[in-house]
């Protein structure tokens, strides 16, 4: 099990009835559940994400002037790559 937790700090209980904000993931979620669910704890508690911009994983050298391309065409990526696609569709 996976868990997010934020707890109300103190000084702010006289402003809000929220206690806690608690996400709980199972333990097999993959990647792109994982970040889906810190995306949506990160908007519970109270942090905006731009229209259009979203949490992703980057490649450790970065993005190049190509984009995503270069990087699933680079050496060493794998056949099983699970890219957002499932989530938006786009590649």
């Amino acid at each position: 099990m996976i868990k997010f937790i934020n707890t109300t700090d103190g000084t702010h209980k006289e402003f809000t009835a929220v206690e806690n904000i608690e996400f709980t993931l199972h333990q097999d979620a993959s990647p792109v559940e994982m970040v889906e669910a810190v995306t949506s704890f990160l908007n519970a508690s109270g942090y905006h994400i731009p229209e259009g911009e979203y949490l992703d994983f980057v490649p450790e050298d970065g993005y190049s002037s190509e984009g995503w391309d270069s990087f699933y065409e680079g050496e060493g990526v794998t056949e099983d790559w699970n890219t957002r696609e499932s989530i938006d569709g786009v590649r």
